[in-house]
């Protein structure tokens, strides 16, 4: 069972003062080949803490300016000064050659007791209308920041917020320290553009003491007068949690726009009954965000999609979420929230059971939400490192973007081989597309796997909401947060940028829909027990006979081949190696992958 972990999640108050206070004052199932990737470094920070959040979005790429930027916090080895000041790396040639360390872009950030802390930086490109020239564009920048006393929550005070021309040399740069919603505030995540002009991002209150029910939603509006970015509280959301006295009855909350700013949504997963799981809930605008509607909420235990793939024997049987969701808006303004699925209760997922990535999404043709099966995820959370500030640990770490004009949609994720024992420690980077007019998928891939350099080294991938679009090609702009040899957060850290891990038009290919159907039919009672094992399972369901059950190690080599003649068998298991082996059912309906372990 796996639970929100202090060292991983920034809602837990002794995360939050852990992140607070450092230093200063503070082989995948998916199919298709693995490829060698292009990577580059890009910047370097004092502290891993700035990217540690898989919800801020610190890149953003402007396709007509071949531009993208990464912003980050600062390495005073490098350049002097504080972690607290924001530096940024461009790019103006579509991620092949990169100007690094520009900034500092606030140096009031002393990061001194009673000074101004930043943290945890977001950041977007302002493009003017009919712009260019990429010197005439604006970086904007958005984060969190506290004085330095205190700790847990209570320690946030307010956002950094600022703007700076992307000239390279800080022209026309603001800085502004903001006390926003009396403190009541935790860090801000999800920067993105709405309307023209418009920008907008969400937190979570907090408030006399507690994180209360309510979702912060900031608008930030730009000032041609100032040349700068206003921003304010706009709305606060309460999207009804059960048991709000507890601490972790939420995940982060996410906004995303359409192309047009005009249709927007905020989600994320919550409690809403006593079993204590997170299930997804929607907000919906159709009028750039002067309005919102809901909450919707989807009771995952109503969709046999995912509770077919569910292990019921050996697990709860209720779909519960795990912690890192991501969400993006396509062309027809429909949301994609995708996040990982498994059995779970009292806010923790069975991670050594059947874990499986989802977008959850919603037709505005047919008015209903639905979830679709993307890939099946090998392995969960993996200790990275452990130090005497606590562990630093990677979960899936799910990410998501679309091209400029919303036609294709892409889900990036971590995930480790077999051999990894089921913890994601050796994690690759995987990524798999939607095309939103054929409605056809790819398959997902791996794109580090057969790298010498980044095969199992790919620690806290971050993407950005926009993917470069050149021709038939889509580019996924991924950076990773490359750990010192002692593996802490706490110690300095390297950002390389990804420029190749792209899918060409030809590889929309595959009906996920028919073929969730498919599995279905395949699934449906699909038992096998008991797990762990260490003799013998037991495989059962209505379809077996007649099917072909084979067992496969970590390499993919298969161990046991059989027809099942009945509607169960029994394998024994002796001779084989204690580890972790997939057991596959196949038939004419489609094949069905279990994940055991003999003991």
């Amino acid at each position: 069972m796996k639970q929100l972990p202090p060292s991983h999640f920034l809602e837990s108050p002794d995360y939050v003062s852990q992140l607070s206070n450092e230093g200063s004052p503070v082989q995948s199932p998916s199919q298709g080949s693995g490829r060698a990737v292009n990577s580059q470094l890009i910047g370097k920070s004092g502290n891993a803490f700035g990217t540690l959040s898989a919800e801020v979005n610190n890149i953003d790429i402007i396709n007509e300016l071949n531009t993208v930027v990464f912003i980050h916090r600062n390495d005073p080895a490098t350049n002097g000064q504080t972690t607290s000041q924001y530096r940024y790396a461009i790019s103006t040639d579509g991620g092949q050659t990169f100007t690094t360390e520009v900034g500092p872009l606030n140096p009031s950030a002393t990061g001194i007791a009673g000074g101004v802390n930043a943290r945890y930086p977001n950041a977007i490109i302002r493009n003017p209308a009919g712009n260019t020239d990429v010197n005439n564009a604006w970086l904007i920048y958005l984060g969190s920041w506290h004085n330095g006393n205190g700790s847990g929550n209570e320690i946030w005070e307010g956002i950094t917020t600022g703007v700076s021309k992307l000239d390279g040399a800080l022209t026309g740069a603001t800085e502004n320290n903001d006390t926003i919603n009396e403190s009541n505030v935790t860090i801000t995540y999800s920067l993105c553009r709405g309307l023209a002009g418009e920008y907008w991002a969400v937190g979570n209150e907090f408030k006399f003491g507690v994180l209360d029910s309510a979702i912060v939603v900031y608008k930030g509006v730009w000032n041609e007068n100032t040349n700068d970015c206003d921003w304010s509280v706009y709305n606060r959301l309460y999207p009804g949690f059960a048991n709000i006295s507890d601490t972790i009855n939420k995940l982060t909350p996410l906004i995303a726009f359409d192309p047009t700013g005009q249709f927007g949504w905020i989600a994320s997963f919550g409690n809403f009954t006593a079993n204590k799981v997170f299930e997804p809930y929607f907000y919906k605008t159709t009028d750039g965000g002067n309005t919102w509607q809901g909450p919707f909420i989807m009771d995952m235990s109503t969709y046999p999609t995912i509770t077919n793939r569910l292990d019921n024997v050996n697990g709860s049987g209720i779909p519960t979420a795990a912690f890192e969701p991501n969400l993006v808006v396509d062309k027809n303004g429909d949301p994609h929230l995708f996040n990982v699925i498994g059995s779970g209760s009292d806010y923790s997922i069975q991670s050594g059971l059947n874990l499986n990535l989802y977008d959850f999404t919603y037709s505005n043709a047919t008015q209903q939400f639905f979830p679709i099966w993307v890939d099946t995820i090998l392995t969960f959370r993996g200790i990275l490192a452990t130090t005497s500030t606590g562990d630093y640990s990677q979960d899936n770490r799910v990410q998501a973007c679309t091209t400029p004009d919303g036609s294709r949609v892409f889900v990036e994720w971590s995930d480790s081989p077999l051999n990894a024992g089921g913890d994601n420690t050796i994690p690759d980077v995987l990524a798999c597309g939607y095309n939103v007019d054929s409605k056809l998928w790819t398959l997902g891939k791996n794109f580090t796997t057969d790298d010498l350099t980044w095969s199992g080294a790919c620690t806290f991938p971050s993407v950005g909401f926009a993917a470069f679009r050149n021709g038939t090609t889509s580019t996924i702009p991924v950076v990773i947060t490359k750990f010192n040899i002692s593996g802490s957060a706490d110690d300095p850290v390297e950002f390389h940028y990804f420029n190749n891990v792209s899918f060409d038009d030809s590889e929309f290919q595959y009906d996920k829909i028919n073929s969730i159907n498919n599995i279905n039919k395949a699934s449906y009672d699909v038992r096998v027990s008991p797990n762990p094992a260490v003799d013998f399972i037991t495989v059962n369901s209505e379809k077996l006979n007649g099917s072909t059950v084979r067992v496969l190690n970590v390499l993919g080599q298969q161990v046991i081949s059989t027809m099942a003649q009945n509607q169960t068998i029994q394998l024994s298991l002796n001779g084989l190696a204690s580890g972790v082996y997939m057991v596959e059912v196949s038939n004419n309906d489609g094949t069905v992958t279990k994940r055991i372990i003999k003991k």
